[in-house]
């Protein structure tokens, strides 16, 4: 069994499921959403990076009508709603293939308030310790230990956050692999 998925690995496909939304939702009467979730490479990306993507689809359109796409993107709060079995694989939306968040160290440093920027480009105060802790994929305790122990060194900062590497490699191949098991149960209906 492979251990990870370096060096472009991945020879599976996308999972892609879908359900009609409750008019509760907000979408309006007769909306369904589609969800596509794997591995995507871009031409020019070194790597391949996960991806969690919905479409809200009016089913009273055709397809090829200019009014069947509603809307969607990483809408990943209700894709998580109505797609719960996702939500590892949410988390890593925009990692590689190694589960690498993406400019893991530099976003890092960021959001830890380490940079030379001080504040949002919304004014408000960095750190931010809750996306922090979304980028890492750690909890926001953890977060705040974090920079706290790096003492305001960025090197020793960094290096914590490069440590973290084996733990994003398992949990893109976890990843991965739930994202198999979804598509062979799809498969098997």
């Amino acid at each position: 069994m492979t251990s990870s998925l370096a060096d472009n690995q991945w020879p599976h496909g996308y999972y892609r499921a879908a359900t009609d939304l409750p008019e509760s939702a907000g979408w309006g009467p007769r909306r369904r959403i589609i969800v596509t979730a794997g591995l995507h490479q871009v031409g020019y990306n070194p790597a391949p990076y996960f991806s969690v993507t919905s479409e809200i689809v009016n089913t009273r359109c055709k397809p090829d009508s200019p009014n069947y796409v509603q809307g969607g993107g990483s809408n990943h709060e209700d894709i998580a709603r109505y797609f719960p079995e996702l939500v590892p694989v949410i988390a890593l939306h925009l990692a590689d293939n190694e589960g690498v968040p993406m400019h893991a160290v530099a976003n890092a440093v960021y959001w830890a308030g380490l940079g030379r920027y001080k504040d949002t480009s919304d004014g408000k105060p960095l750190p931010d310790f809750a996306i922090l802790a979304r980028h890492l994929r750690i909890s926001q305790a953890d977060a705040v230990a974090l920079v706290r122990d790096a003492g305001g060194d960025v090197a020793r900062f960094s290096a914590a956050v490069e440590a973290m590497r084996p733990r994003w490699a398992k949990e893109a191949l976890d990843a991965a692999r739930l994202i198999d098991q979804l598509r062979e149960g799809r498969e098997g209906q």
